[in-house]
């Protein structure tokens, strides 16, 4: 499974609160008719491409056999990496959130973005959040 970005987290959260418009997020909407065509490519791509774990593991590249070889043998590695990071994008893992702190009169848990190590920024050592309020 995937470890959810910065920048994917950022752009999902943006989207759901996309403008609201009489009382629905329109980013909402979006982001789920995305969801459902990048799963109906995954699927189609798996139905039709029926040596996908052949292409994946043992990948062949035919340089000698000419022009529409090479291309037909390059478009079929980019179908089947694609595959592979379309369920990688569709399957996140979230690191766990932290135990909630009461701020006012709010609950606030931070979640780390990702499970990565601190990272060193100006000569200290920092690490990226996410806080969860209630």
């Amino acid at each position: 499974m995937a470890v959810c970005s910065l920048t994917t987290i950022s752009l999902h959260g943006w989207l759901l609160l996309f403008p609201w418009q009489n009382g629905y997020s329109l980013g909402y909407y979006l982001v789920s008719a995305m969801a459902i065509v990048m799963l109906g490519a995954l699927i189609t791509g798996l139905i039709i491409y029926k040596n996908f774990w052949r292409a994946f593991t043992q990948p062949k590249l035919r340089l000698k056999q000419g022009k529409k070889t090479i291309l037909a043998d390059l478009h079929r590695l980019a179908e089947v990496w694609s595959i592979w990071f379309l369920y990688d994008a569709m399957t996140p893992e979230f690191p766990p959130a932290w135990n909630e702190q009461p701020i006012g009169s709010y609950l606030i848990s931070p979640m780390p973005f990702d499970l990565k190590q601190p990272y060193a920024h100006h000569d200290e050592y920092v690490k990226d959040f996410l806080l969860l309020i209630k």
